[in-house]
């Protein structure tokens, strides 16, 4: 199964890492840019009864602490199904002047879930923890997000992969262009230009894999 990242060069010692390792660093929930991300919610009224309006802004706050660390136990890694995004160049490709690595994620299939989005999150089962990091709202469904989910946080700091090869995006700024095709190079990794064309649609540029920069320069 493929499935794509999306990384802005802007912390190239990061890319720089990732590429020379094969390694994606996997945050943990609370690190991530949706605020409603694995939302845990608590039925006032049931759980709460009888207690004095101080007593329970006092539970719920404890209530949240508690689930918020107990979230944060597990790491998530985020993929996207396809590179075809005009959006996700724009928003995760630091406008379309990063890279989108396309990676062979088989040896993970077995915990790689795809995304499901739903107009309201009361609608998910707040049972499962894993449950609530597959669901987001609709306004993120854009993203065709998989996930790879953990929940050994400090085993799974990083997740290996198998990167297939890398696509560059048109507006990539000069000073990043000969250091991206020499670690490219170095790691006998496929390099693609991609763009979009007036019309929107996807354009896909194979080079030579192994090409260096000077030899197209």
């Amino acid at each position: 199964m493929i499935l794509y990242k999306f990384k802005s060069l802007e912390n190239f010692e990061q890319i720089t890492d990732l590429l020379l390792t094969n390694r994606i660093y996997c945050p943990t929930p609370g690190q991530l840019n949706d605020p409603l991300e694995g939302v845990l919610g608590i039925d006032i009224n049931r759980s709460l009864a009888g207690l004095t309006a101080d007593n329970k802004w006092e539970k719920s706050f404890r209530f949240w602490d508690q689930l918020q660390k107990e979230i944060n136990r597990y790491r998530i890694c985020s993929f996207s199904k396809s590179p075809e995004s005009v959006l996700m160049w724009s928003y995760y490709g630091a406008g379309h002047s990063g890279i989108c690595l396309e990676i062979d994620i088989e040896r993970y299939e077995s915990n790689i879930h795809a995304v499901k989005y739903v107009s309201d999150l009361e609608l998910v089962d707040r049972s499962s923890i894993l449950g609530l990091l597959t669901h987001k709202l609709n306004a993120w469904s854009h993203e065709e997000e998989w996930r790879w989910v953990s929940d050994n946080n400090a085993q799974h700091k990083f997740l290996k992969a198998d990167i297939k090869s890398v696509l560059v995006g048109a507006g990539i700024h000069q000073k990043y262009i000969r250091p991206v095709f020499e670690i490219c190079a170095l790691m006998d990794l496929q390099i693609d230009i991609v763009s979009f064309d007036s019309g929107g649609e996807f354009r896909r540029y194979p080079l030579k894999k192994g090409v260096r920069w000077d030899d197209i320069a």
